[in-house]
């Protein structure tokens, strides 16, 4: 997986070209965790959009339908300091 250093205002930003978006290390640069970011109803807003935006996309296609849901756009994974929480901005 290749890894791409992306500029934020600033901040640098490490992404794949997936648009997975390491969450743990952009919530560290102000000092809080992913799971606060995600608690706050614009987070909830914003996944369900992206849900809603995939469903859509999905219907329009000849594929088979599955269920979208916001673990499609989060993923999490243990590691020895405590593990990394990922998300993708982009489906």
């Amino acid at each position: 997986m290749s890894i791409l250093k992306l500029d934020y205002q600033g901040l640098p930003v490490h992404a794949d070209r997936e648009a997975w978006f390491n969450a743990t290390e952009i919530a560290a640069m102000f000092g809080k965790q992913p799971y606060e970011w995600l608690r706050l109803p614009e987070t909830e807003r914003y996944i369900q959009a992206l849900c809603k935006r995939e469903a859509e996309k999905q219907a329009d296609s000849n594929t088979g339908k599955s269920r979208i849901t916001k673990s499609r756009f989060i993923k999490a994974k243990r590691g020895n300091a405590g593990g990394t929480c990922c998300i993708r901005n982009w489906p």
